[in-house]
């Protein structure tokens, strides 16, 4: 029964007579039922929240499930996160030469992407003004929206790319969907180049250790700033 049927009590005469409820009591069910449905909107968002958080430590795990040549040691670990939590660290330069000697003692797998945007940083702070090409800066999310001609080698690369790679290996799954994304923005950010093959899997390294945003842009670094494109223009092999 419904906390709005009748309610019945008994009479002195006899058995139980229906009486309607009154306009408080209907008011308060009113209200018991509004705050029930609050809860449970509230349950339904918190559930969403925590399916997505789920999922992102599910990817995270997915990423970083490779075979390591060898294990970085505890104490190299530290001398990186030492580093990695100082105060004000993009604009600061660093000593090279620890920099140079805890890169060739080990990376840890774990703070690898934070590792190469604390590089990247101290590249830039050495190199200032970096040679852009006539670069358009457009903002990642703005590339997204827009098409490319390049869509069909894109997307005939996907599943050659690591595909023995959990994070890569389902079909437009977390993997392919974000490298497909990534690749489709620089194609449009720098159209001399495009995209071109093996590209891919220098994408799919970074998305392994950066967010998708972070991968794209630590791409553009290492195309523009270190002069990766280089390699990726065309007519580069009439070049030699």
């Amino acid at each position: 029964s419904s906390d709005l049927d009748p309610v019945f009590e008994d009479g002195p005469l006899g058995p139980a007579m229906p009486r309607s409820r009154t306009s408080q009591e209907l008011r308060d069910l009113w209200k018991k039922a509004i705050l029930q449905q609050i809860l449970l909107l509230r349950m339904e968002k918190e559930n969403q929240k925590l399916q997505a958080s789920e999922n992102n430590l599910l990817n995270k795990r997915l990423k970083l499930d490779y075979e390591e040549i060898t294990l970085c040691l505890k104490d190299v670990t530290m001398v990186w996160e030492k580093m990695l939590i100082m105060p004000g660290r993009s604009k600061m330069m660093f000593d090279m030469e620890k920099i140079h000697k805890a890169i060739g003692q080990g990376v840890p797998r774990q703070h690898r992407g934070e590792i190469w945007k604390f590089l990247a940083e101290q590249y830039q702070l050495r190199h200032p003004f970096p040679s852009k090409q006539q670069l358009k800066d457009t903002p990642y999310k703005e590339l997204l929206k827009q098409l490319t001609s390049q869509q069909h080698a894109i997307l005939i690369d996907l599943g050659r790319t690591f595909p023995t790679h959990p994070y890569f290996s389902a079909q437009l799954g977390a993997g392919q969907l974000s490298l497909y994304n990534i690749l489709k923005a620089y194609s449009l950010l720098d159209p001399e180049v495009g995209y071109c093959q093996g590209l891919s899997f220098v994408a799919g390294v970074l998305l392994l250790h950066l967010s998708e945003e972070d991968a794209f842009h630590m791409l553009k670094f290492l195309m523009y700033d270190v002069g990766l494109r280089k390699q990726y223009r065309p007519g580069r092999s009439e070049e030699h």
